[in-house]
C-alpha cells in the first residue's frame, strides 16, 4: 500500500467502516502487516472502540519487518492466543499445576496424536488426561492408543499440545 492510498482510506474511513460491528469481548488487537496497512489498521480500531463507548481502544500490538518476520510474528502471536491454560484442576506431587482446557483441547477428549516432524510414524487416537505447562511448553498428559500387531492397548504418554490435531481438522 502507498502513503497515498492509505491517506485516502484514512479519509473515508468513516464510510468504510458504517456497518462495522464491535464484538462484547476485545482482547489484544494483533495488526499484522506493512506500515501502511496497519496506520489504517489502528485508525480503524480506534475508530471502533470510540464509536461503541468503549473508552479507550484496547491494547494493540503490531508486527515488524519484512513479510517473513510478519509471518513469523502473526505467527507466535496466534499459537499463544490458542494455547492458554484455563481451569486448574489439579497440581502433580512436584506442585506443577495442571488444567482442563488448553484452546480447543480439553480433557476427557479424544484427539489424534500426530508428530508434526516424523511423518513415518503412523497417527493414533488419544485421549486428554491432563494438560499443563511442560518444559518444553505446553504438555498434555495422554492414553495414546497403540498397536502392537492386529493387537491394541493404552500407553500412557507426555506429549507436545503442537503433536496433537482435533479430528474434524
Amino acid at each position: 500500500m502507498t502513503t497515498d492510498r492509505a491517506e485516502t482510506m484514512l479519509s473515508d474511513l468513516a464510510t468504510a467502516m458504517a456497518g462495522a460491528a464491535w464484538p462484547d469481548q476485545v482482547g489484544t488487537v494483533f495488526l499484522a502487516g506493512g506500515m501502511h496497512y496497519r496506520r489504517v489498521m489502528r485508525a480503524a480500531v480506534e475508530r471502533l472502540a470510540r464509536k461503541v463507548g468503549a473508552g479507550t481502544a484496547p491494547a494493540i500490538v503490531e508486527t515488524g519487518g519484512g513479510i517473513g518476520m510478519q509471518r513469523s510474528q502473526l505467527g507466535q502471536y496466534l499459537d499463544g492466543l490458542s494455547c492458554q491454560l484455563t481451569e486448574e484442576i489439579g497440581r502433580f506431587p512436584n506442585g506443577v499445576p495442571y488444567f482442563r482446557h488448553a484452546g480447543p483441547f480439553t480433557v476427557g477428549e479424544r484427539v489424534i496424536h500426530a508428530y508434526r516432524n516424523l511423518p513415518g510414524i503412523a497417527p493414533r487416537w488419544a485421549t486428554v488426561r491432563s494438560i499443563f505447562q511442560g518444559p518444553s511448553g505446553l504438555t498434555v498428559e495422554a492414553d495414546v492408543e497403540e498397536r502392537t500387531g492386529n493387537r491394541a492397548h493404552i500407553v500412557s504418554r507426555w506429549i507436545a499440545l503442537k503433536n496433537l490435531h482435533q479430528p474434524n481438522q
